[in-house]
């Protein structure tokens, strides 16, 4: 019992520790990183972070995709792999994502993007169906993205409406998982 998490009671008897929270339970039937490499292996306690028994990773015990806790990477350890454009698989939501776009129409760009008007978009949400790069508006009225099955194409969005915007072409794609 720590001391931060109990009570001070003075009385006439001596002094006395009284609980106030209970202890974190330690790990029951999960994966022990203390004794194994536990990378997307199940864990017990939500929000537990520690070291990776390799030492290698930093992990947290978060809910995969289908709501099971799994101790899962902080950091991302790997390399950026090519996603091919004529793929129609869905995205990997355990995947950050970025892209490369190019502006054909240079009109509405401010002069220092003129004369390169190449940028590299990091994704702000992956789904499996469409990479989400900006959005804007209180609630979300609008943003772009580029959908799964349709990966050369950069889509902008707003409430009444989705389309493709033909003065960006996505040149690639780019994938780091952990």
């Amino acid at each position: 019992m720590s001391f931060f998490r109990s009570l001070v009671v003075f009385s006439l008897c001596p002094l006395l520790l009284i609980p106030l929270f209970p202890e974190p339970a330690a790990a029951a039937t999960g994966c022990n990183p203390s004794s194994s490499v536990c990378v997307g292996k199940p864990c017990d306690l939500v929000g537990r972070s520690m070291i990776d028994n390799d030492q290698k990773n930093i992990i947290a015990c978060l809910k995969n995709d289908e709501g099971s806790l799994v101790w899962k990477s902080t950091v991302a350890s790997g390399s950026w792999e090519d996603v091919p454009l004529n793929d129609t698989a869905p995205f990997d939501t355990n995947c950050a994502y970025r892209a490369f776009i190019r502006y054909t129409d240079t009109t509405y760009l401010a002069p220092p993007f003129k004369n390169d008007p190449t940028f590299e978009y990091y994704a702000a949400a992956v789904r499996p169906d469409a990479l989400v790069y900006l959005l804007w508006g209180v609630v979300g009225q609008g943003g772009s993205y580029t959908p799964y099955d349709r990966k050369t194409e950069y889509w902008t969005a707003s409430v009444n409406a989705a389309s493709v915007n033909p003065s960006v072409v996505v040149q690639s794609i780019q994938k780091l998982c952990q």
